[in-house]
């Protein structure tokens, strides 16, 4: 146990982790507690910043470095963290507020809430699963990233269109895309950097995709309190039928479904949270789809034995030698 002890990074831990805290605190306090402008808000993330920056030095010259310098050697693999960090913050951001759009919006109780994010907590993980086995069976990667991205992007676009007056069958519908769009994705992103890493580091690989993922979960709560909360502190300032204030809007949503003026307000400040969602998977989806995919097996589909991931050396679809042998 101590000899394992000794070999973890933990000067870079110390590092990492109040580096990575001290950029996320100011978006979840700032416009609340303080001001955007203020030394409390603008201090940690400097400091977040810079802490991050000696973080990259001391991984260069660490023994056991946690972050191995290879796994971001190839522009598929870090394309491939940055998509799970997109979509990480575009799925709880759309999870998070669109529990405020059911309550406050349309005035459901908890449990109709629960049944309506259904959709997206159901299609996920079975979309996922299906698409890891026909990314087996067909022994490619990239279609699945055709597919996921445009699904993905198309379908959170849709819900800028979200209001008081939208059907219930279209919202369901508009989930249920979203739903399979994010699944697709983030099966094919985890496959990728599987096939794109050494077999060596292929645990290494899982486990940045993991923290990409979880820092966008994080960073999606963050952006979306902050923008919310700034709008909502803007919209209610400019209604004067608003006797509410931002900080304990999300307290009141129940009352909310009796005043369209608020649920207006609501409607508004979503989209721009939509908008976020939208840009982000863009980018991504942009940056996912121009890059080459190694394939997904070895030999193509084996026959009678074990299937092997396919390692590459280069974004070019070349195979080193070593890995062939």
């Amino acid at each position: 146990m101590l000899q394992s002890l000794g070999k973890v990074d933990w000067i870079g831990m110390i590092i990492f982790i109040p580096s990575v805290t001290a950029i996320l605190v100011p978006f979840t306090m700032a416009g609340i507690i303080f001001k955007w402008n203020s030394p409390a808000a603008i201090a940690p993330v400097v400091l977040g910043v810079v802490g991050l920056v000696v973080l990259a030095i001391q991984q260069k010259h660490a023994t056991n470095p946690m972050f191995r310098p290879g796994l971001f050697a190839k522009r598929v693999t870090n394309f491939s963290f940055f998509g799970l960090g997109v979509f990480g913050v575009c799925v709880n951001m759309i999870f998070y507020y669109l529990v405020v759009y059911w309550s406050g919006v349309r005035g459901y109780s908890e449990i109709i809430t629960g049944l309506f994010l259904l959709p997206e907590t159901i299609t996920i993980p079975v979309a996922a699963i299906v698409i890891g086995i026909t990314m087996r069976q067909r022994g490619q990667i990239r279609w699945a990233m055709l597919l996921g991205w445009p699904l993905t992007t198309v379908s959170i676009g849709l819900l800028y269109f979200l209001d008081t007056q939208t059907h219930v069958v279209v919202l369901v519908f508009i989930n249920l895309l979203v739903g399979l769009g994010a699944g697709t994705i983030v099966s094919a992103l985890n496959v990728t950097l599987l096939a794109s890493t050494k077999r060596e580091d292929n645990g290494h690989a899982m486990a940045m995709g993991f923290l990409s993922k979880s820092a966008g979960m994080c960073l999606g709560i963050a952006i979306g309190t902050a923008v919310f909360t700034t709008q909502m502190d803007n919209r209610l300032k400019d209604n004067e039928d608003a006797e509410m204030v931002a900080e304990s809007f999300m307290r009141m949503l129940h009352g909310v479904k009796d005043d369209p003026a608020g649920q207006e307000i609501i409607v508004r400040t979503l989209r721009i949270l939509w908008w976020i969602c939208f840009g982000l998977s863009f980018l991504a989806g942009i940056l996912c789809i121009s890059c080459k995919y190694p394939g997904y097996y070895e030999n193509g589909r084996a026959e009678g034995g074990p299937v092997e991931l396919k390692h590459r050396e280069s974004d070019s679809g070349v195979d080193s030698s070593s890995d062939r042998k």
